[in-house]
């Protein structure tokens, strides 16, 4: 019987989910174009076989997590269950207990594991320890429901006295009931907290390391300001122009492309190593970027730990043309923000490419020059080469990390769906709960309990749900966004561990603001209990 129940309420629900969807996904195309991530044109591509994985993907998830309930309430005897203790709630299996702790132990033991090892394997590694350390977490959660609720029950009852008091207690008397409500409110703001500390890091990590190596006074980049070139459409002839205007000690143009090294297809970055040095400082721990020889390379420090290598190792090239060299490296640095891993003087990659075009042209002024005056003639200087921008140091740091930012909001934007998931998850198991208490309820209203008592108590019992899954997503999301981050900074060196605390507690007060909202309807509909109905209620 509650499997059938449960088929059918995965057919009407996942119809219901398919035609939402649809609209979803039409808001979410508008999305991505405002964001800057034009899809083609078009309408949505519908076919019956996307709409049948989604409908039997609902169907089957509703009745597979139905069968711990149905089991569960198949092995109730008769007799139990006509005694009006039925509903107490029953303490957390120990094995489960077990298992949780086993998984937390284990999940947590793997994440701190990783970051004391080598960079080969630590993001893969540090992936499988937060998922254990999830499955932990919501495995534990009915086992910490209790004490934790209790703690965050004191101020409500020293805030609202008798009220704030029966809404602890009604948090704290099942559990089980209370992890399970807040157990989507967790995993949705663990992600939220996770990509929002891992995004914080990597844009700190981005603007640190270019304002670390760029040196010059202005940048001119291809379209929207960006904290590093990208694309190769800028003429090296505008690198000469703006080298003649008064006040400008050094113009260096950056190219970029692919080339195959020592074996392996890579991104390449090719500078003057006459002048580059004078705008960039790659932070060189061997060699010297600036002294560059016709047949040496430089590569990050990241990659030749990686790969082996060391001052004068022999590497073998393959430029675009099909042309293979025998280079050695010739230095070695740390700052790969702009330059990326490997490093080419543009003396040696210019014969070998079709079309020799710059992705960035950094400028040097002389001193004494005046800083405004020179860039608006170079801004009148690059209006002939295309629609490029002119910045200065401090615009061009700031711009560092948009790309980062940009992608953010739209995972934002994708993370309000599970928000609202868990909000409909607390006010049906509130809902659920006012049922239960219905004869409860009618007695607290018969010796005195008002109205807007009785929906403030639904209302702080909402809200200690919700803070109970915002804690435990908030501690979750900020132990795994921290070790990604640490994790990132091992095996690419572009992210550090940043907590950004003014989103943390946006992120908490929008999960306090979720528990009152999942109260509406509850709280509503036990205030509009009638008083004798619901004494004589069994």
């Amino acid at each position: 019987g509650v499997l059938a129940e449960a088929v059918a309420v995965g057919v009407a629900g996942s119809a219901l989910g398919v035609a939402a969807g649809l609209g979803i996904a039409q808001l979410l195309k508008a999305l991505f174009d405002s964001a800057g991530f034009a899809l083609p044109a078009g309408g949505l591509a519908v076919t019956g076989g996307s709409l049948a994985v989604s409908l039997l993907t609902g169907i089957v998830v509703t009745a597979a997590v139905s069968l711990v309930p149905a089991l569960r309430a198949s092995r109730v005897s008769p007799l139990e269950a006509l005694r009006e203790s039925a509903a107490t709630a029953a303490p957390a299996p120990r094995r489960r207990l077990v298992i949780g702790g086993v998984l937390l132990l284990a999940g947590v033991g793997t994440v701190l594991a990783s970051l004391t090892g080598t960079s080969t394997g630590t993001l893969s590694l540090t992936g499988f320890g937060a998922l254990g350390t999830a499955l932990g977490m919501v495995a534990l959660g009915p086992a910490v429901a209790r004490p934790v609720t209790r703690v965050l029950a004191r101020p409500l009852a020293a805030w609202r006295g008798v009220t704030g008091t029966l809404a602890g207690r009604s948090a704290t008397r099942n559990p089980r009931r209370t992890a399970a409500a807040a157990t989507a409110l967790m995993v949705g703001v663990a992600v939220v907290t996770l990509f929002t500390v891992y995004a914080a890091s990597m844009r700190a990590a981005e603007v640190n390391g270019v304002s670390g190596s760029f040196t010059g006074d202005i940048a001119i980049t291809e379209g929207a300001l960006g904290g590093s070139p990208a694309g190769n459409s800028i003429s090296f002839d505008l690198a000469s122009a703006v080298a003649r205007i008064p006040g400008v000690a050094t113009a260096s143009g950056l190219a970029s492309g692919q080339a195959e090294v020592g074996g392996q297809t890579e991104s390449v970055t090719e500078v003057p190593p006459g002048t580059i040095g004078q705008v960039l400082n790659l932070h060189p721990t061997a060699g010297s970027v600036s002294r560059l020889g016709p047949a040496q390379i430089a590569v990050s420090s990241l990659q030749a730990t990686d790969r082996g290598w060391r001052l004068g190792t022999p590497v073998s090239l393959v430029l675009p043309d099909g042309s293979a060299h025998r280079v050695t490296v010739g230095a070695i640095y740390t700052s790969r923000n702009l330059a990326g891993d490997y490093v080419l003087p543009l003396s040696l990659w210019a014969p070998h490419t079709a079309q020799l075009t710059a992705s960035a042209i950094f400028v040097k002024l002389a001193p004494g020059a005046n800083h405004r005056a020179v860039q608006a003639a170079i801004t009148r200087a690059a209006a002939g080469f295309g629609k490029l921008t002119v910045a200065d140091r401090a615009a061009f740091v700031a711009s560092a990390g948009k790309t980062i930012s940009t992608v953010l909001a739209i995972v934002y934007a994708l993370l309000v769906l599970a928000i609202v998931i868990a909000v409909s998850g607390i006010a049906n198991t509130l809902s659920l709960s006012v049922y239960e208490r219905t004869r409860e309820i009618g007695l607290l209203r018969a010796v005195g309990q008002t109205r807007a008592q009785l929906r403030s108590m639904v209302r702080l019992e909402s809200v200690l749900v919700a803070a109970f899954g915002t804690v435990g997503g908030l501690a979750l999301g900020g132990f795994l966004g921290w070790g990604l981050a640490e994790a990132g900074a091992r095996s690419s060196g572009l992210t550090q561990p940043s907590f950004p605390a003014t989103q943390l507690i946006v992120i908490a007060v929008l999960g306090g603001l979720a528990g009152v909202t999942a109260a509406i309807r509850p709280a509503r509909r036990a205030a509009r209990l009638p008083l004798l109905a619901a004494i004589a209620a069994d």
